[in-house]
């Protein structure tokens, strides 16, 4: 939807969340409808705020904000654990509006050879940070350290979290729930994200080789990579909170293939780099 067209809807949306949303739901609202990856995701967040205000001006602005923050955020956030439950029992209706439910699938970790394929393509370095991890000593036996090279024990990290399929599928309940986060994230991301449906989830452009410092924070949506405008697989690693912007963390990185293999999917990255600014953004972050 061009963007002349999308704009009027949006500050309807703005001038509703005003109007009828609490301070702590005003801040999230805001967030997410400022942070949406694309502009389709945008209106759809915005047709969700205007509708949450029904006759008589009775809001369901509360039960919005809950789901997103329920379903989104905090799945998100929980990287390399199970999904935890929503947080508030649901209240009465649809606070997406009749969101298509996304069509689930669990998978298996496979974690041992997705490590392997994730090393061999990223060079054996942490994408963030360059150090150098100690099994290329096991593939390449005349590989010699550099005064700048830091040995390291790195992990494969996925962008959209293996939680998210990690279920069994003959529970309803829990098959339930994955349909809720996956069908918010979805109309978050106003983009057709089904390839991450099921084994997708380990597909090598999902995942990334970091060191464990790396991951902790990328996990606990203290680091991102924030795609340079122009280029080719170049990124500013963006930091929040207290801590990560402390860590020495380089400016920019720029992703290469040693074998040939996809590179970390730059849609999934702007995703997870939407999400982090919406959870500080929020009112609701931990200050870590």
């Amino acid at each position: 939807m061009e963007i002349e067209k999308t704009q009027p809807f949006i500050d309807e949306a703005v001038a509703t969340i005003n109007k009828y949303a609490s301070k702590q739901d005003r801040d999230l609202l805001l967030a997410i409808l400022k942070f949406a990856p694309t502009d389709n995701g945008r209106t759809s967040i915005a047709a969700h705020i205007v509708q949450s205000v029904g006759p008589n001006n009775i809001s369901e602005l509360n039960q919005l904000a809950n789901s997103y923050w329920t379903n989104i955020i905090v799945p998100i956030r929980s990287a390399g654990g199970k999904t935890p439950a929503p947080s508030q029992n649901p209240s009465r209706g649809d606070p997406h509006g009749g969101e298509i439910p996304f069509n689930v699938e669990s998978a298996k970790r496979n974690q041992g050879p997705l490590k392997q394929h994730t090393l061999a393509r990223d060079g054996y370095r942490c994408l963030a940070t360059g150090r150098i991890d100690s099994q290329i000593f096991e593939v390449k036996s005349t590989f010699v350290l550099q005064n700048f090279d830091q040995p390291d024990v790195t992990q494969a990290a996925h962008i959209i979290p293996f939680s998210l399929n990690d279920f069994d599928a003959q529970d309803m309940t829990e098959a339930t729930r994955k349909i809720e986060i996956w069908t918010a994230l979805q109309a978050f991301c106003g983009k057709d994200i089904s390839a991450l449906r099921g084994a997708g989830i380990n597909s090598l452009d999902n995942v990334m080789t970091l060191s464990p410092l790396a991951h902790k924070y990328f996990g606990e949506l203290q680091l991102a990579f924030s795609a340079v405008s122009g280029t080719t697989n170049k990124y500013n690693i963006v930091t929040f909170g207290k801590t990560a912007p402390k860590l020495g963390f380089p400016q920019s990185v720029t992703f290469t293939s040693s074998n040939g293999d996809p590179v970390p999917n730059p849609f999934y990255l702007a995703v997870h780099h939407a999400i982090c600014s919406v959870y500080w953004a929020s009112g609701r972050a931990k200050s870590s």
